[in-house]
C-alpha cells in the first residue's frame, strides 16, 4: 500500500471526490497496483490499518461492546448427543457484564470441548437482513473520521471500509481481548468462592470439634 495514503487522505478529506477517478492517478502496475481496483483495495487497507492503530478509537470501541455485547452459544454440528451436558447452551446468549462465572465456565469448557460454538454479538452489528445499516461500531467508527452517507460519491466507499475495519480488523482483535477478561474474572470468583467455601468448612469442622470439647 506504499504510496497510497494521500489518496485515503483526499477522499476523507472530501468525499465529494470520486474514488475511481482519484484512484486511477495511482495506477501503477510495477508497484503491484495494476488497475484502480487494486489501487482502491491498497487504500482501504490503509484505513483498516489506521482504525486499528488508533487507540483512543478502539478503546471506546471496546467499552461498547462490553456494555452492549453478548455472549453467545450454539450447538456444533453433530454434537448435540455427545454434548448433552451442556444442553442447556445450545442456543444461548447473555450480556456480556452481566453472565455469572459459573456458565461462562461452562461455556468455555462446552467450546474447548468442541460442543459449543461461543462468539460474541452486538444487538444492530452484523445484521444479515440488513448488511447495507451500519451498526453502533460502525458508527462509531465512521463518526470519528467525519464519515456520512450524505450521497456523495466517495461515501459509499468510504461507509463499505468502515465495515471492513471494524468486521475484518477489529472486531476478532476486541472478541479476544473480552473473552479473555470473561474467563479471567470467571476464574478469579471460581477461586473465591472455592476459598469462601472452604473457611465454612474448616469453621465448622473445628467448632464441632470446640464443642465436643
Amino acid at each position: 500500500e506504499a504510496g497510497l495514503e494521500p489518496l485515503l487522505d483526499q477522499l476523507l478529506a472530501d468525499a465529494n471526490q470520486v474514488p475511481r477517478v482519484l484512484a486511477s492517478g495511482y495506477v501503477d502496475a510495477e508497484k503491484g497496483f495494476a488497475d484502480v481496483e487494486s489501487v482502491l483495495d491498497g487504500a482501504r487497507q490503509i484505513f483498516m490499518e489506521r482504525v486499528a492503530e488508533e487507540a483512543d478509537l478502539v478503546g471506546r470501541l471496546r467499552d461498547y461492546l462490553w456494555s452492549n455485547g453478548w455472549m453467545a452459544s450454539t450447538v456444533a454440528e453433530g454434537m448435540a448427543e455427545s454434548g448433552a451436558k451442556f444442553a442447556d447452551y445450545f442456543d444461548y446468549q447473555e450480556r456480556l457484564a452481566q453472565i455469572p462465572s459459573h456458565r461462562a465456565l461452562a461455556l468455555f469448557r462446552g467450546r474447548t470441548e468442541s460442543i459449543l460454538r461461543v462468539k460474541v454479538r452486538v444487538d444492530g452489528q452484523d445484521d444479515l437482513a440488513a448488511p447495507h445499516l451500519l451498526g453502533g461500531c460502525d458508527l462509531l467508527i465512521a463518526d470519528h473520521y467525519g464519515i456520512a452517507q450524505r450521497q456523495r460519491p466517495a461515501d459509499s466507499w468510504l461507509l463499505e471500509s468502515v465495515r471492513w475495519a471494524w468486521r475484518i480488523k477489529v472486531a476478532m482483535q476486541l472478541e479476544t481481548e473480552v473473552m479473555l477478561k470473561i474467563r479471567e474474572q470467571a476464574e478469579l470468583e471460581a477461586i473465591r468462592v472455592f476459598g469462601d467455601n472452604l473457611r465454612d468448612l474448616l469453621f465448622g469442622f473445628r467448632s464441632r470439634a470446640a464443642y465436643r470439647c
